[in-house]
């Protein structure tokens, strides 16, 4: 039986167990699999198991739906308030918060839906325990873990190796943890068969009793420990290798618990396929070992592509290093955020472990969701205008342009000027018919098609004459042809001869260049007139750069949430959760409203929040890109009656929008429509001031931000500053 300690000790655990269920949900904002099937010989009766890879991809109707002679499914969920079993472990009870239980055919029953990993599990087949089943699960793999709970029962698995057809003894496998098989405790092991005096069955030489790494055991030990191997493999992220979509290199120590020397060979394996409903992925992470090369003083990558050894002496600790080759040809080639998976495989010199270690990454891309501050340091209601312009045009060439209104104003340096090209098919060759009289001579010629874009009078040639060939001049007006002067009328005609005009020249575009004084655009000279013009085309004159005015007494932060989509959507939020969502299959994933999260998972879920934006908006308009060397600009329109309006205040007359009898009041009585047009310009390197040392341009992102904003004052308010944002998640799938 299991007695019961102190709720002082519930309480530590609950709130331990809170922590780690927290860390689970944050990792798996970006977790992928990479899967390995496992075998799992059963018999009939009662068996135990343990998952060392996830199986919560389907229900267990679906796992087991081939598989009839599974009948129940039992997981134990470790209680930290129990002390320990005194002769037999507790035996599975439903409705018990120790036991989740599932039955085929019997929902009402059923409490367990799903396979976690790293968690044991008792299996009841039909039959007796002569009859054998095998049983195969596909599953994630998962980095190692364990957790010994002092006093308590421990039901746990182990990653052992199979050398051959034999897995090591508890006594070999256990030499440097030796309290979990000490003489006081006690173990116990599944046969099969009926729950009875015979199943489960005690331990009792643990230097025969060979540690099946796919079966459960029970341990009763005075320990608290995290063992779970005399190698321990502790990655810096709990994914295990998991490179994203920005990652380089990822640490991992290896400690040996032993007090001998040890050689770890370690080995790339490819993962297997996805199974159905699960996201697929390209191919293989292009995984390195990366070392340091104290003479060049430069990191070494060396690609890993078969099996190497590394080795660690006596109870010591080391540290390696993997890398990722993002250059390798089918990552370039791959879509932005597109996955890739496989496995390391480690196993040790005294063949006591095989462990599993995932590997993934994501072809770079900086879709994701990205939280950080604008830092306003400047101010200022000056104004400044772009100026206009208009171009002359003369027989399809531009001869001069001239300043419309008053030349804009806050212009430091001459603009940039740019003129419309002409239109590409504009120019068209002009075309005639000739007339003769009885003696033979030429009297007139006629325009058929007067042709655009000539520059000068174009050649006319007269061809058909026997005697003397005629001469015929042509009028232009405006770049067409619109008459003919005979000036000879030649001899010897028959018929009326063939008149050939020669083309007009090749559009060009026109240039132009400005010239500024006091802060204004006061001309231009035309540089080239260009040709083909039909008629005077659009002039474009850049704007004059913001007016910055006076610097802030110290900056003021505007926190900003920016989510980028895998297909390039960047979209300003004002608020975002991120946790498990409301629809199945209840993955984590970002969404912009509470509702949409599983209402029973919310403990867990993380809201970020941007209060000087309009509440439960999601700003897409505006132009430009997110990416370093671009600039993207998203317009803020704030109502006059919303709530994060500055003019609006609910209980103050003159601001609630009200009339003096109550009635709604439009825009601009008593507050005003407010616009704001932010522009976040990405910078290749941090911009000054920052305290950014690496990851510019992929963990951390961000330039100098401007934002215009009209309505508040008489004239635009410009603000100034700059920004960084650093990615909270690799998600690029928003919900709505």
């Amino acid at each position: 039986m299991i007695l019961s300690p102190s709720s002082a000790a519930l309480a530590r655990s609950l709130r331990a167990l809170c922590l780690i269920a927290l860390a689970s949900l944050l990792f798996a904002a970006t977790a992928h699999a990479q899967w390995k099937t496992t075998t799992y010989t059963l018999k009939g009766g009662w068996n135990s198991i343990y998952l060392h890879g996830d199986a919560s991809y389907a229900s267990l109707e679906t796992i087991f739906a081939l598989q009839t002679a599974v009948e129940e499914i039992w997981r134990w969920n470790p209680n930290p308030t129990q002390v320990g079993f005194t002769a037999s472990p507790l035996i599975p009870s439903a409705g018990t918060p120790e036991w989740s239980v599932w039955k085929r055919g019997s929902p009402a029953e059923s409490s367990l839906s799903k396979l976690i990993g790293q968690m044991a599990y008792l299996v009841k087949c039909s039959g007796t325990s002569s009859t054998t089943y095998s049983v195969q699960i596909p599953q994630k793999v998962l980095p190692p873990s364990a957790t010994w709970v002092r006093n308590g029962a421990n039901l746990l698995g182990f990653p052992t190796l199979k050398n051959g057809s034999i897995y090591p003894t508890m006594v070999s496998y256990f030499a440097n943890f030796p309290a979990a098989i000490a003489s006081n405790a006690k173990i116990y092991k599944y046969v099969g068969g009926e729950l009875g005096p015979g199943n489960p069955q005690q331990v009792f030489s643990t230097s025969s009793e060979r540690l099946d790494r796919n079966q459960a055991y029970w341990f009763s030990a005075e320990v608290t420990s995290d063992y779970y191997s005399p190698i321990e493999i502790s990655p810096s992220s709990n994914e295990g290798l998991a490179f994203g979509r920005d990652g380089s290199f990822i640490k991992v120590l290896v400690r040996n618990r032993s007090a001998a020397a040890v050689t770890l060979t370690l080995s790339p394996v490819d993962s297997e396929s996805a199974p159905s409903n699960t996201p697929g992925f390209v191919g293989k992470v292009p995984l390195t070992k990366r070392s340091f090369n104290a003479t060049s003083l430069v990191w070494i990558e060396t690609p890993i592509t078969a099996s190497y050894t590394e080795a660690i002496g006596p109870s010591s600790t080391v540290e390696l290093i993997f890398g990722i080759n993002r250059g390798d040809a089918l990552m370039t080639a791959a879509s932005p955020g597109a996955l890739f998976a496989s496995l390391l495989r480690i196993t040790d010199s005294s063949n006591l472990m095989e462990v599993y270690v995932p590997v993934t990454a994501q072809a770079s891309s900086l879709a994701g969701l990205w939280v950080g501050d604008v830092s306003l340091t400047n101010v200022s209601n000056k104004v400044s205008n772009g100026a206009q312009a208009k171009a002359t045009l003369t027989d399809g060439v531009i001869t001069g342009l001239t300043v419309v209104g008053s030349g804009g104003f806050g212009y430091t340096s001459p603009p940039a000027v740019t003129l419309a090209p002409p239109h590409a098919n504009s120019n068209v060759t002009a075309t005639a018919t000739a007339t003769i009289d009885a003696d033979g001579l030429l009297t007139a010629v006629t325009p058929e098609v007067g042709g655009s874009g000539y520059l000068t009078s174009p050649l006319v040639t007269i061809v058909g004459s026997s005697d003397v060939a005629a001469e015929v001049t042509a009028i232009l007006t405006n770049g067409t042809v619109t008459g003919y002067n005979v000036t000879a009328a030649g001899s010897g005609y028959t018929t009326a001869p063939a008149i050939i005009l020669s083309g007009p020249p090749a559009n060009a575009q026109a240039t132009a260049t400005a010239t500024v004084a006091n802060g204004s655009v006061t001309g231009f000279t035309v540089s080239t007139g260009g040709s083909g013009y039909e008629k005077a085309p659009a002039v474009t004159i850049d704007l004059p750069p913001p007016q910055t005015g006076s610097s802030t007494p110290t900056p003021f932060k505007l926190r900003t949430l920016l989510h980028l989509t895998d297909g390039g959507t960047a979209r300003l939020l004002s608020e975002v959760y991120l946790g498990q969502l409301a629809v199945a299959p209840n993955d984590v994933g970002l969404c912009t409203s509470e509702s949409l999260l599983k209402q029973n998972a919310l403990a867990s879920a993380q809201c970020f929040s941007s209060s000087h934006l309009p509440m439960d908006q999601v700003i897409t308009s505006g132009g430009g890109s997110f990416a370093t060397g671009q600039t993207l600009t998203r317009v803020i329109n704030v109502p006059y009656n919303d709530a994060t309006n500055p003019f609006v205040h609910a209980y103050h007359p003159d601001h609630d929008n009200k009339n003096a009898r109550g009635e709604g009041l439009s825009a601009g009585v008593e507050s005003p429509d407010i616009t704001r047009t932010c522009q976040f310009i990405f910078t290749a390197s941090p911009p000054a001031g920052s305290s950014v040392t690496s990851g510019w341009g992929s963990s951390v992102i961000g330039g100098n931000y401007i934002e215009t904003m009209n309505g508040v004052h008489k004239d635009p308010l410009i603000l100034s500053g700059t920004f960084e944002l650093r990615r909270a998640s690799q998600i690029g799938t928003l919900s709505q």
